[in-house]
Formats: C-alpha cells, structure tokens, sequence
C-alpha cells in the first residue's frame, strides 16, 4: 500500500509483539527480537527493496526472515538471493498470496523458502489463498488481531499474517535450540516426530 506502516506494524506484532503484559496481543514469538526493515518505496507505495532487504538483514544477523510480500514473478536474481540468505543459515518464510489460486507466487516459491497458506478458525483453507503441491504449510491468517502502525490493535487477514504465525514459531524454536541447524527446525516445523529430543520444543 502506500507504507503508512499498517502491514509491518501487523506483520511484526504477530511475530514477536511483547506479551505476558496485560496488555493488547500476545504473539507466537513470545520474547524473541525483531528487526524491522523497510522495503517499501516512500513516495510509490511500491515494494522495490524486497531482495535488497533479505540481503541487509541476513548480512546484519537475522536467524529468520519473514516475507509477507511477493508477486508472479520468478527470477534467477530472487532465487539467487534466497540462496544466498539459506547458505548463511538463515531460514526465510514466505506468504503463499492471496489470489486463491494455485498459481506460484515468489519469494515464496522458491527453493529454500518455507511458502505459508492461510487457514481459517475452523482450520480450513482461507477463500483467498494460494493453495496446490508447492505450499509447504499452512497457519491461521483468517481475520488476526495484531498491533497496528499507532498504539491500538486491528483485524486483518491474508497469506501475510500467516506467513509472520511461522516465522515467530520459527525464532521461538531457534531461541529454545540455538545450536540447532536451519535443516533441524525445518524438519521439526513440518513434523510431530523428531530423531533428537533435545530439539524437542
């Protein structure tokens, strides 16, 4: 949109906003840190810093990066920059879209990205998500409660706030196994059953 700072501000609040406070929301997270990068054209709305910010945050220290972007397009570029974020151990997730098709959409499916769909309260598939073989999971993001971009909170919905439900789990799982490899918390994210229970969360 036109980054008055709505989408992050949710985004992040379902990741990691502060809980056990009485106060607003708790997030998957719990207490993990989050560090905000802004991809957005200011004067365009448009998202043009996308790889540039999955670069700076994997070459600043980000265990997990969560992407609630994306779009049609495939390139060896965005792929390349995916591997390159993978290959120096970080775990990227991406938002599936939300055509409600089973069109691939990007980052999320490319190779070495966990690509998230949305599910309803009933565990169901939301109407609007991405859906077919190349989704890896799926986490609710059927009308989420998270901060917004003053002091107060507000509903949304889309594959971008199921995308932000994993990539919490994900840096509560790396916070509780910090030895763990990116492959290990992948491989406990998509199963019940792990071959280490040290790994167990």
């Amino acid at each position: 949109g036109g980054n008055d700072g709505f989408h992050g501000s949710h985004v992040s609040g379902t990741v990691g906003a502060e809980s056990n406070n009485n106060l607003g929301v708790a997030s998957i997270g719990y207490n993990i840190s989050v560090m905000p990068v802004k991809i957005g054209n200011c004067t365009t709305g448009a998202l043009t810093g996308g790889y540039d910010g999955v670069i700076w945050a994997t070459d600043n220290g980000a265990d997990a990066i969560n992407m609630s972007w994306g779009g049609g397009g495939i390139s060896s570029y965005g792929q390349n920059v995916c591997n390159y974020a993978w290959d120096n151990g970080v775990i990227l997730i991406a938002a599936a879209g939300n055509d409600g098709t089973n069109e691939q959409f990007y980052p999320a499916a490319y190779e070495n990205v966990v690509s998230v769909a949305s599910t309803t309260s009933g565990d169901a598939k939301s109407s609007f998500s991405q859906y077919g073989s190349w989704i890896d999971i799926s986490a609710p993001g059927s009308q989420i409660l998270s901060t917004n971009e003053g002091t107060s909170y507000q509903f949304s919905q889309g594959t971008s706030m199921a995308s932000p439900m994993v990539a919490g789990l994900v840096g509560l799982m790396i916070s509780h196994a910090p030895s763990a490899t990116p492959q290990d918390i992948i491989c406990l994210l998509y199963t019940s059953d792990a071959a280490d229970d040290s790994l167990r969360v």
